[in-house]
């Protein structure tokens, strides 16, 4: 679990920074795209246990205690070993999702009801998705 939670925390670490990136350089319209990228392809060495992009992952090919990245549904997975930590008869599995943090523009002071709101992306957040 601790080797999961600090490869997650790297993640998150490279995604705060990579938008942070993105808004310094004025390329503020590129923010929405990383909803749609592999957290994974953030980080300057992935880990050995990451065993790459699947559109259609097959879970007997890849081996509990490893990551994957499910292209189709934009995924992170990390399936779990059982053993001392998981009681679990089958491993279990950690999903992942980068998405948009999306607030209201306040369209000259109008209340929303008053006017059409667009949202605008504030941030973008690495969620563990419930399973």
């Amino acid at each position: 679990m601790a080797a999961m939670d600090t490869v997650v925390g790297v993640m998150r670490s490279a995604l705060g920074m990579k938008m942070a990136q993105l808004v310094a350089t004025g390329r503020n319209a590129e923010i929405g795209k990383l909803a749609t990228i592999n957290p994974m392809d953030l980080l300057a060495q992935k880990p050995a246990n990451y065993a790459g992009e699947y559109y259609s992952p097959q879970m007997a090919k890849i081996s509990p205690g490893n990551w994957y990245f499910n292209r189709k549904l934009l995924l992170l997975v990390y399936i779990t070993r059982t053993g001392a930590t998981f009681q679990a008869a089958t491993p279990r599995q950690f999903q992942y999702k980068i998405e948009l943090i999306r607030g209201m523009d306040d369209a000259e002071g109008l209340k929303p009801a008053e006017t059409s709101q667009s949202t605008t992306i504030e941030g973008v957040a690495l969620h563990q998705i419930p399973k």
